[in-house]
């Protein structure tokens, strides 16, 4: 008999109860069980912020009577997801949120994205599940699936411990699909961010404020952004995606007369962006880099590391970023090329400053140009 990981373990017993469809925003916490829904039938609905994938979880139970299904990190994922649970608990809904968890042996030590998530939960659904023992993965589903559909039905919660999802168990290993090939050798209009990034830091004021959230794009800022002020930096120890904007603006209405910059990726971006329109209404400014290579670059880079070429639930499809700030009332730049990158950071910084405007400027990437 061949042995399977915990994570393919946990999709095939989805699949056993009729789940067609799974909500997701990916992590580097429960990649194994993203791997199994690589060749899996479901449906992996890929979506731009937790607090959206359990709502979407939650309606999707509300609507069908069978338990809606999301899957969310450790940490701030789990936290973004936590006002669904409650929806769903306080409108008997079942709702199965998967969450994953730091490694067993790391627990107790303040470990990266760590939490209670039995603390965190405990409350606001029937059934707390952690997955301690990888040969549980199907029972644990079951009991879930059962707590959450009998009696009054309501959300339940399984932790998936990262390691342990990796763990092999026994089981016949279904044949996979042909590997999703490679994001294309070239990808035709796209710029590198050393062009843009450049000429940024040409113009920078030296008291300039630089905020950025989680993702490949602050290695961007953290390397090449000058500070010569304290403080300067608005940023997270914890990884958690959607700051950057907020941050600027309670930056920009602190101190308007510094310059304030938001360094963000797409999904980052995704995640906070409408603060925008608080921005417009209370006045504040600044200038948003939106790094754009069409995914969530730093989980498909964890992805890749351990399941080559396996792609799942990291792609995204995005909209003109741009237009969108001008929809806003903003001022929005495209950049598709190297050689447009001057032009497109003067315009932007004219209309901060001049103008007072928010301005985006949003810059197609090679996704294999993701870091310095």
């Amino acid at each position: 008999m061949n042995n399977k990981h915990a994570g393919q373990a946990i999709v095939d017993s989805l699949a056993l109860h009729g789940v067609e469809r799974t909500f997701v925003v990916p992590g580097e916490s429960y990649l194994a069980v993203l791997d199994g829904l690589y060749a899996s039938e479901i449906d992996t609905v890929v979506c731009r912020h937790e607090g959206g994938a359990a709502y979407m979880a939650e309606a999707h139970g509300k609507l069908t009577g069978q338990p809606g299904v999301a899957m969310v990190t450790r940490g701030p994922g789990a936290a973004n997801a936590f006002v669904a649970l409650h929806t769903a608990w306080q409108d008997a809904v079942p709702m199965v949120l998967f969450v994953g968890l730091i490694p067993v042996a790391d627990r107790m030590r303040e470990s990266f994205q760590e939490f209670d998530p039995h603390a965190w939960f405990g409350t606001q659904c029937k059934r707390v599940f952690v997955l301690d023992e990888a040969e549980r993965a199907s029972e644990v589903v079951a009991e879930a699936f059962f707590a959450a559909c009998s009696g009054r039905p309501g959300p339940v919660v399984i932790g998936l411990p990262e390691d342990v999802i990796t763990h092999e168990v026994a089981g016949e290993l279904h044949p996979v699909l042909p590997a999703v090939p490679e994001l294309p050798e070239t990808r035709p209009g796209t710029a590198h961010m050393s062009a843009v990034v450049g000429e940024l830091v040409k113009r920078l004021p030296a008291d300039a404020i630089y905020s950025f959230g989680a993702g490949n794009h602050c290695a961007w800022a953290q390397r090449y952004l000058p500070t010569r002020t304290f403080p300067s930096q608005l940023s997270t120890r914890n990884g958690s995606m959607g700051y950057s904007v907020p941050a600027a603006v309670a930056a920009s209405l602190e101190s308007p007369e510094r310059l304030c910059v938001v360094v963000a990726g797409d999904g980052e971006f995704m995640m906070n962006g409408q603060e925008i329109a608080t921005a417009m209404q209370h006045g504040a400014t600044m200038l948003i880099l939106v790094m754009d290579n069409g995914q969530y670059g730093t989980i498909r880079a964890h992805q890749e590391m351990h399941f080559p070429e396996r792609v799942s639930g990291t792609q995204l499809a995005n909209p003109d970023f741009a237009a969108l700030c001008r929809a806003y009332g903003g001022h929005g730049e495209t950049v598709t090329a190297n050689d447009q990158a001057e032009a497109a950071i003067e315009r932007a910084l004219a209309a901060v400053t001049g103008r007072r405007q928010p301005a985006l400027v949003h810059v197609h990437t090679d996704a294999r140009h993701d870091l310095p």
